[in-house]
């Protein structure tokens, strides 16, 4: 669909943070769709990584990427301390499919209804030695489009995680 508005404000709070953001194009379901990630440029986040969850496409180069923006030295701290990846976006965007493909296993429910994730799942990674914490959270709208009361809740958890993490990944 492009950057939506909602992309805008949501790397804008983001940029505000501090921290350093990493922007996911995914659902590039094929190499024409990669292309159209460039289209985020605009969004001052920097690097942007095409994939597609669902298909497996550059995941292994967002991995990469996850683990060259970190200190080597937090990640090999053990799990206790291992550094913690928010992962935000807009409602239905793949976030929690993204999750399943970084870690190689289904750890969160995936499904093609919005809303599924209502709390953030926090999920434990170890590779080659270096622990991540990764923490899928809830669909972020505009306030304005808050249909329940379960739903604001689900967003103030959400924009909590986005506080507590060393890293955020926005998906788009």
């Amino acid at each position: 669909a492009g950057c939506t508005p909602l992309d805008r404000e949501l790397a804008r709070r983001l940029r505000a943070t501090g921290k350093p953001p990493l922007l996911a194009g995914n659902k590039a379901d094929h190499e024409g769709l990669e292309a159209a990630a460039a289209d985020f440029a605009g969004l001052g986040i920097g690097e942007t990584c095409a994939v597609s969850a669902a298909h497996g496409r550059g995941v292994r180069e967002l991995a990469a990427a996850l683990a060259s923006r970190l200190p080597q030295e937090a990640c090999e701290a053990g799990p206790e301390q291992a550094p913690r990846l928010a992962i935000v976006g807009r409602p239905n965007v793949g976030k929690s499919s993204l999750l399943n493909a970084l870690l190689g296993e289904p750890r969160a429910l995936v499904s093609e209804i919005a809303g599924t994730t209502r709390d953030v799942v926090d999920s434990l990674w170890q590779k080659d030695g270096r622990s991540y914490l990764f923490c899928d959270t809830a669909g972020i709208r505009h306030r304005s489009k808050h249909r329940t009361s379960v739903e604001v809740f689900s967003v103030m958890r959400s924009e909590k995680a986005i506080q507590r993490a060393d890293l955020c990944i926005l998906v788009l």
